[in-house]
């Protein structure tokens, strides 16, 4: 059986620093949590005050990982950690889908331009709303792909092994 090919070959650090980078992305979104609520407002299950911390942290969780690694690219103990990140982007696109089944981005864009409290944070905040999931869909590929790598170097171990 032949094993699966990564699409790209990157190194861990950099992968990991453009994940936190994109993550960090939120602090513009929600102009350094002075706006949070705009954002809140629009998805409350997903974008609580809370939930925005917690994704900035699992973006310093993606970096420290990455940085850790990037020294260690062919440990295939990393690849259970790159699905763990897999998994929680995938979550992030299925909540962002979920959104859009339920709620017209348009409307949400529309409204907020149409507004004259606040205009131009709640525009980000549709914005951000509308657009999240595809860099997080990205980042479920590019995680997933970092654990083929990881398991072709374990099933490569295991051969040498046996």
């Amino acid at each position: 059986m032949e094993k699966p090919k990564p699409l790209v070959v990157m190194n861990p650090g950099i992968l990991g620093l453009a994940g936190f980078v994109v993550n960090a992305g939120l602090l513009l979104m929600n102009f350094g949590f002075t706006s949070y609520h705009e954002i809140e407002a629009l998805d409350r299950n997903v974008f609580s005050f809370f939930g925005q911390i917690c994704i900035l942290l699992w973006g310093l969780c993606f970096w420290a990982v990455g940085y850790a690694l990037s020294h260690d690219t062919k440990n295939p103990k990393t690849a259970m950690i790159w699905c763990l990140f897999t998994l929680e982007k995938v979550a992030y696109v299925l909540a962002w889908l979920y959104w859009h089944s339920q709620n017209s981005g348009w409307t949400a864009l529309n409204d907020a331009l149409k507004s004259e409290d606040s205009p131009l944070t709640k525009t980000v905040a549709a914005i951000f709303i509308n657009i999240y999931g595809i860099p997080d869909a990205i980042f479920a590929v590019l995680f997933f792909n970092q654990a083929i790598i990881s398991f072709s170097y374990q099933t490569s171990e295991s051969h040498k092994q046996g």
